[in-house]
């Protein structure tokens, strides 16, 4: 069973990036994304699942993963080797 976490406390399996998410490499404050939990890198590029705001028709949308990532704000750039 997987665990699930958004609390920066917590070191779960897989984490929910409500910001800092990218697609093609271009920031999208649109975006929220479940992540595998890794704790060492600079960007979350294993995305689970990714959904995006569509504000014109006031929906959420699944998007496809491949293209996003997310940044790691959980750990400070010095424990990053």
């Amino acid at each position: 069973m997987a665990v699930f976490s958004d609390d920066s406390n917590y070191q779960g399996d897989y984490r929910l990036i409500r910001f800092g998410c990218f697609v093609n490499e271009s920031p999208d404050p649109e975006v929220i994304a479940i992540v595998k939990n890794e704790p060492y890198v600079h960007h979350f590029r294993n995305i689970k699942k990714a959904w995006q705001a569509n504000r014109k028709n006031n929906k959420i949308i699944e998007i496809l993963p491949k293209s996003i990532s997310c940044e790691n704000i959980y750990t400070s750039p010095g424990e990053i080797p």
